[in-house]
């Protein structure tokens, strides 16, 4: 009995094994596609951080923590050719003083279609900011700080009761 345990264990093994591996061979099969490749060049930001966002249209939203005009980061919008490539544009470049500096994390969308997030250093108080950026019909975005942070309100939680923000949290 012990014996026929141990076999029926031992093929139970085994067949996870095979699934597992039949399974995980469509991964290797996978190509990767590079969508853009950011270059310091004094305009284009670099050093994405954070994830991507999506609209409804299909761009992707992101933040690089250097490039820029002032080399202190970025806010961009990817939007999707129709010839497969897809098209940076910079939605933001910070200016490293009260603005913020240094993008940290990815940026959220509200109903609005205003973006909001973070930035590690800058701001009135110089310890970082919450930003949002504001769409105009003539493609250009305007950025407000809605808090600069300070000694003692490092992770602060944003009051959502109040705003369409979902509540989040950064330490800096």
């Amino acid at each position: 009995m012990q014996r026929s345990l141990s076999l029926l264990s031992t093929a139970v093994l085994a067949a996870i094994t095979l699934t597992t591996f039949l399974s995980s061979a469509h991964a290797f099969g996978q190509t990767e596609t590079v969508l853009y490749s950011f270059s310091a060049n004094g305009t284009d930001g670099y050093d994405p951080f954070g994830s991507l966002i999506p609209d409804a249209a299909g761009n992707l939203y992101g933040t690089t923590q250097y490039g820029g005009a002032h080399d202190v980061g970025t806010v961009f919008e990817f939007s999707p050719q129709s010839d497969g490539t897809w098209t940076e544009q910079i939605l933001y470049s910070f200016g490293g003083g009260e603005d913020g500096q240094y993008p940290a994390g990815s940026v959220i969308f509200d109903n609005a279609g205003n973006l909001y997030g973070t930035t590690q250093l800058g701001g009135a108080l110089l310890n970082g900011t919450v930003y949002e950026l504001s769409p105009h019909g003539d493609g250009a975005w305007t950025e407000s700080v809605l808090h600069s942070f300070g000694a003692g309100t490092a992770g602060r939680v944003l009051d959502s009761a109040s705003s369409s923000i979902p509540p989040a949290t950064y330490m800096v």
